[in-house]
């Protein structure tokens, strides 16, 4: 009932990048139903979802945290054609069901699809029955161009992030896995190996062949994994350029955070166990061997300039030390 929060189709199309219900004539039909994350806020425990098409049946059905994880063995979503099983957005159990949706969709807290991105998606799946997948147009929430769609990693695209190259504007070719500018602006669907998940959708049928996300990863590489192993079994995977959404989590950041360090290049490990033939490994973990050397002396260069605090270069120095030493060995 609620233009903010309107579910147009059965294609169910979310209009309000805040995500809230804000109308108490809207119902979502128990009190239970609780999202307590001020970014996918229902503001009204009156508030009710009627539409038939998406119908939420268990009274203990609850989000309870901000990664918005239903961790409630009872909840389920019954048949609705719009389902979302990301490690950011997941069902943890089970015995939850999502019952036969006809495509997925990965889409970030931090990702505001404009106009109609996700009926656009939705649209070109259901018209080219032979993709696998197909994913957004990102930008900067000021309007800049960000990169959505990358081809896989290479030894030349993990040398290029160990060991930046001169001139800089090579980090935005094809050389570093990136699709040429021109791509997008020419406004048609164009083929590409893998799409971020901040915003992708995946045909039901694709999931079937190879299964779902591999929860092995954390953070990171999990939709590299996916698209790799849906390619591979023959669905190819596409970008739309006209299907724009904002991604506010690709801003960068100077903040070193070893956790996050660690986690990057325990996925890419477990990415190129899985992808990499013994040959190509061996010069990757070669490579990675080099850049974490490189990395201890650049913070080693960073605090000798008074740039960093003597606790954060200890903490680059042992997340170097222990990426290195995890790709001593296959």
């Amino acid at each position: 009932r609620n233009p903010q929060f309107a579910i147009r189709n059965s294609q169910f199309a979310i209009r309000n990048p805040q995500f809230a219900i804000r109308n108490p004539q809207s119902a979502i039909r128990n009190s239970q139903f609780a999202i307590p994350n001020s970014q996918f806020a229902i503001r009204n425990p009156q508030s009710a979802i009627r539409n038939p098409q998406f119908a939420i049946r268990n009274s203990q059905f609850a989000i309870r945290n901000p990664q918005f994880a239903i961790r409630n063995p009872q909840s389920a979503i019954r048949n609705s054609q719009f389902a979302i099983p990301n490690s950011q957005f997941a069902i943890r159990n089970p015995q939850s069901a999502i019952r036969n949706p006809q495509f997925i969709l990965l889409l970030n807290p931090d990702a505001e699809p404009v106009g109609d991105a996700i009926e656009q998606m939705t649209r070109f799946l259901a018209e080219h029955p032979a993709a696998g997948g197909v994913g957004a147009q990102l930008t900067y929430p000021d309007g800049r161009f960000q990169h959505g769609a990358f081809r896989f990693p290479g030894l030349l695209q993990l040398w290029f992030d160990l060991f930046p190259p001169r001139p800089r504007r090579l980090l935005d070719s094809r050389l570093n896995g990136r699709y040429g500018r021109g791509l997008y602006a020419a406004g048609r669907p164009f083929p590409v190996d893998f799409v971020l998940g901040a915003a992708l959708m995946v045909r039901r049928e694709a999931i079937e062949s190879v299964g779902l996300l591999d929860e092995g990863y954390f953070m990171y590489a999990e939709e590299v994994d996916w698209c790799w192993r849906i390619q591979r079994a023959g669905w190819p995977f596409y970008c739309l350029p006209t299907a724009r959404v904002i991604h506010h989590g690709g801003a960068s950041t100077r903040q070193f955070r070893s956790q996050s360090f660690l986690n990057l290049w325990r996925s890419r490990r477990r990415l190129y166990d899985r992808f990499y033939g013994p040959l190509r490994w061996w010069v990757a973990a070669r490579i990675v061997r080099l850049g974490m050397a490189a990395e201890a002396r650049r913070a080693q260069a960073a605090a000798a300039r008074g740039e960093i605090t003597r606790d954060e270069l200890a903490a680059r120095l042992a997340a170097a030390r222990e990426v290195e030493a995890s790709f001593a060995t296959a």
